[in-house]
């Protein structure tokens, strides 16, 4: 998926979909949902992107799994943002940031603070942008991702 195989990653994820549904694997099912969401907003497929991401947050509820509702939650921000829906995108990074900080989960945080970024920057608040984009590289760091090219933002300094 981060290396543009959109085709290839398609295949894997719903065949690890189709096993995790077999399997019962209730615990598994929000975030290949949510990777799944993920995956579709950057293939442009914005409704299949939309239902992915309300399956994986109604999963994560199912299953009360507070990390990966966090990553539902950002599959569902970056569908918003990329459609346009600036107040739904910060609303649901806010309320995803919220939680991995009480979780004290970076990870999901990073990628929350992408969101932000990307719905401030749909905004014109460049301002904004910068500071929740250079959160998110300042995240990455700290976590220790070597590779910047595999993820979707980037700052253009980092305080």
């Amino acid at each position: 998926m981060r290396t543009d195989r959109v085709d290839e990653a398609r295949r894997m994820f719903v065949a690890t979909l189709q096993a995790t549904s077999e399997e019962g694997d209730e615990s598994s099912l929000p975030i290949v949902l949510a990777h799944l969401a993920d995956l579709e907003c950057w293939a442009g497929k914005w409704q299949l992107a939309e239902r992915y991401g309300a399956d994986s947050l109604d999963a994560a509820e199912q299953v009360e799994h507070r990390a990966w509702r966090t990553m539902a939650v950002y599959a569902q921000g970056l569908v918003d943002a990329h459609l346009g829906r600036v107040a739904a995108a910060r609303a649901r990074a806010r309320e995803g940031m919220a939680w991995a900080v009480s979780a004290n989960d970076a990870w999901s945080l990073m990628f929350l603070h992408s969101v932000l970024g990307f719905a401030e920057l749909s905004a014109g608040d460049l301002a904004r942008a910068e500071t929740c984009l250079s959160a998110a590289a300042n995240l990455s760091e700290r976590i220790g991702l070597a590779e910047p090219a595999a993820w979707r933002f980037h700052a253009t300094s980092r305080p």
